[in-house]
């Protein structure tokens, strides 16, 4: 089946936004069990599906695809081979596990319970791997060079910072090298005698007379290099550093600056200003360029397959209600011996989940959560279905994820090899979490968006949680589940998957 679906975009692969471009067909007719039902289904997906359908709908420049263009998207049929291949499956992969992890450092949402440096160590050298789903610079710069094949002795055991990484093992071993002056214009940087390349990374920083970074400290990682035009490269940043940041067209503004995710393409790092060593948005001092050892394809290879067997190091609750819905439209409702108020629309809450199930792929990135809620079905869809305007309308469905981090003796047990990835909530001992770090809604257009963010710079919140949201996830246990209907649950959605 050639690929002519539309003609082709001059830009890079972005799972920000592909996640909402992708045509969905709207199942008609479902009652709440078929609802969850299908955000399971869609939760246990690879992503694979959705790449290869956008490069059949031609949204990047055609020197990204993998995959046969005349073959039918869902056969998965690649064509690209050796070391583009993996570049690319890399790519790919990291920017899964990454996608919508909230700007803050995991071992403060832990309640200080488990350093940093022991999820690095689980990411990258650990029987069971996690990866933090909030994640400050440092960590997304560190996550990115560790999935390349890396063990922690490459990074000193510590992690990339913004300063201090020119000694590290990963940059003074062969092939790697830290430039402090390296080029900041990627046209030149792909010149250099150490070349840009995916996994390299800038790095600005200022201190404190007692040492301590100071606001506007920052690193970046490079996730593409454009080399057919050989001038713009990729970042996987909060969008600070890139030179023209904007939204992803298919998301709301607040995506900007608001959270964790794959950029568009630039011609170079903010940083850059003729004449100036600054830059307002950054204000750190320039740190250079750092271009990781070099890696074999096997040793990139086990970083890919590692990837695919990652955990999200998070806890996630679902809601669905039915439109249309009001806040303002409560009943009452008993539960766990207490009278709550709820609104008349709401279908179901789950109880507090882990991000994965029993089988070593079954990783339930927030990417993945978030493409579940796409175009959910309609309840109560029209009798004779009108324009595709009208149809936009008719969703009957809305549903909601909120994510989490776990806190004390919790995120101790799960960090703990020994503990089975199996193994229930309700059997590793009392639960505790932080505040809620994200919450991902489903639009009445199919898409989805980033409602509410939580961020370790100000603006501290970016968004907000519904008040009947805040009010009953105040009162209600991590166990509890809300399921009127009493309908089938699916494992995935009762912590049993």
């Amino acid at each position: 089946m050639a690929s002519t679906a539309a003609p082709e975009r001059k830009g890079f692969p972005r799972l920000v936004e592909l996640i909402n471009v992708d045509k969905i067909p709207k199942p008609r007719d479902q009652g709440a069990a078929e609802v969850l039902k299908m955000i399971a289904f869609r939760m246990n997906l690879p992503l694979d599906g959705l790449w290869c359908a956008g490069e059949y709908w031609n949204l990047w420049n055609k020197q990204w695809n993998i995959y046969d263009p005349d073959a039918h998207p869902m056969q998965l049929k690649i064509l690209k081979s050796g070391r583009p291949l993996l570049e690319e499956q890399w790519a790919r992969g990291i920017s899964e596990l990454l996608l919508g992890t909230a700007y803050d450092g995991p071992d403060v949402e832990t309640g200080n319970a488990v350093p940093i440096q022991d999820i690095y160590k689980s990411f990258s050298e650990g029987a069971q791997p996690f990866v933090a789903v909030c994640c400050a610079c440092q960590m997304l710069v560190s996550y990115t060079v560790l999935s390349r094949g890396y063990g922690m002795s490459y990074v000193n055991g510590v992690g990339i910072d913004c300063d201090g990484n020119d000694g590290l093992k990963v940059f003074t071993s062969e092939g790697g090298h830290w430039d402090k002056g390296g080029p900041l214009r990627f046209a030149d940087a792909m010149k250099a005698s150490h070349p840009l390349q995916q996994g390299s990374c800038y790095s600005w920083v200022g201190r404190d007379p007692d040492g301590t970074k100071q606001k506007g400290s920052h690193v970046v990682s490079i996730l593409r290099v454009d080399t057919d035009g050989k001038k713009q490269a990729q970042l996987f940043d909060t969008g600070a550093a890139q030179d023209a940041p904007r939204p992803a067209p298919s998301c709301a503004p607040k995506w900007d600056y608001s959270g964790n995710y794959d950029n568009e393409g630039s011609l170079l790092v903010r940083s850059f200003i003729p004449g100036s060593k600054t830059d307002p948005k950054i204000g750190g001092r320039y740190g250079g360029l750092g271009t990781p050892a070099a890696r074999s394809d096997a040793q990139l290879q086990s970083g890919i397959d590692r990837m695919k067997k990652t955990r999200p190091y998070g806890l996630a609750r679902l809601f669905v209600a039915k439109l249309p819905f009001s806040a303002k439209t409560k009943k009452k409702v008993r539960i766990e011996e207490k009278d709550l108020e709820v609104p008349e629309g709401l279908v179901f809450m789950s109880r507090l989940l882990r991000m994965w199930g029993a089988e070593e792929t079954a990783n339930y990135t927030i990417a993945r959560c978030q493409y579940a809620l796409r175009s959910l079905p309609d309840w109560n869809p029209p009798e004779t279905p009108g324009t595709p305007e009208q149809e936009a309308k008719t969703f009957r469905t809305v549903a909601w994820w909120v994510f989490y981090s776990p806190r004390g003796d919790l995120a101790k047990v799960l960090m703990q090899e020994e503990t089975p990835r199996a193994k229930r909530l309700v059997d590793l001992g009392p639960v505790s979490v932080g505040e809620p770090l994200l919450v991902v809604s489903s639009l009445d257009n199919g898409r989805t968006d980033w409602t509410y963010v939580r961020r370790a710079l100000a603006p501290a919140t970016i968004g907000t949680i519904p008040d009947w949201m805040k009010a009953l996830l105040k009162e209600v246990g991590p166990h509890t589940v809300y399921n009127p209907e009493g309908v089938a649950i699916p494992g995935e959605l009762d912590d049993n998957g």
